[in-house]
């Protein structure tokens, strides 16, 4: 196996596409087909599951067991390769959900990779079981989620660092209906609310309250609530910092719940045991990022 079989074989654990995959190296279809035969040649197993006409395609147990191996394989390569320009950065990857990085991290992660020029940081979004699996798989070095517990994942150490309200949000225009005090959860109309599911625990508080009524719209992602909100009947509940960053932006207040959900959390994941050589880095990310969410809570 070269570097560039190793490449390819991350890329298309990550896309599930021969064309892609292709893309991403360089490669023909054709050639990066040819790549994958002799690879399973020369482990003896067979890698990858390919059907006639299907456009996508899929590990096999063994070949998603090689996955964590040759990644380690692939950053012990470029570790070594970097050490050719005392310019190379050494690289980070860190997965945080959507709602943590859009709406708490930006400054904090341009400043970082200002202090440390060494550092190539990799920021990637995704749900927090995905981040739980790519850790695990050695696909990133740190992660950031609104979980507590890894549940299945022995090996992930999960750090519990911070942890928010919820909040109404909803347009200014409606002011008048929710100021004067906590809004009382049981007056809600929930028939004008957009839900936008973050965490199990947050819709089971929605569940206790509304088990048999439908919101009007629901969601899950974000970015589209403001301009629903904006100048309409309608409200949501989020998290204060995304409500925050929301009412900052578009003519929206937020409002304390008079029965508020259980904080939001923010927790940093990694794995138990990091022997590779960005461990220093890891730590280091760590360290600060702790040290924000501290931070913040000083506030």
């Amino acid at each position: 196996m070269d570097y560039k079989d190793a490449k390819l074989y991350l890329a298309l654990y990550n896309s599930s596409s021969l064309t892609k995959a292709a893309h991403t190296i360089g490669l023909t279809q054709s050639a990066v087909t040819q790549r994958l035969q002799k690879l399973e040649r020369e482990f003896g197993m067979k890698l990858v599951i390919r059907e006639r006409g299907q456009k996508y395609v899929e590990l096999t147990d063994y070949g998603r067991r090689m996955v964590p191996i040759i990644q380690q394989w692939v950053d012990l390569y470029e570790s070594a390769n970097s050490m050719k320009n005392e310019g190379v950065k050494t690289p980070l990857k860190v997965a945080c959900t959507d709602s943590i990085g859009s709406y708490i991290l930006p400054q904090f992660l341009l400043d970082y990779a200002q202090k440390h020029p060494d550092t190539m940081l990799s920021i990637h979004t995704s749900h927090s079981w995905e981040i739980f699996n790519m850790l695990e798989e050695g696909a990133c070095d740190v992660g950031i989620t609104n979980r507590e517990n890894s549940l299945y994942h022995n090996e992930l150490k999960v750090v519990p660092i911070y942890r928010e309200p919820y909040r109404l949000l909803t347009s200014c225009k409606n002011a008048q209906e929710y100021e004067g005090g906590p809004v009382k959860v049981e007056r809600l109309d929930v028939g004008r609310e957009l839900f936008f599911e973050i965490t199990p625990t947050f819709a089971q508080w929605r569940k206790a309250w509304w088990e048999d009524r439908t919101p009007f719209l629901q969601m899950s992602f974000a970015q589209m609530l403001p301009t629903m909100l904006v100048d309409t009947p309608y409200w949501t509940i989020l998290p204060q910092s995304t409500a925050r960053f929301f009412s900052g932006h578009y003519p929206l207040n937020y409002y304390e719940l008079s029965d508020e959900p259980e904080p939001r959390v923010c927790s940093i994941v990694t794995q138990k045991s990091h022997r590779n050589y960005r461990l220093e880095q890891r730590e280091t990310f760590v360290s600060e990022l702790t040290e924000f969410f501290h931070s913040i809570e000083r506030k």
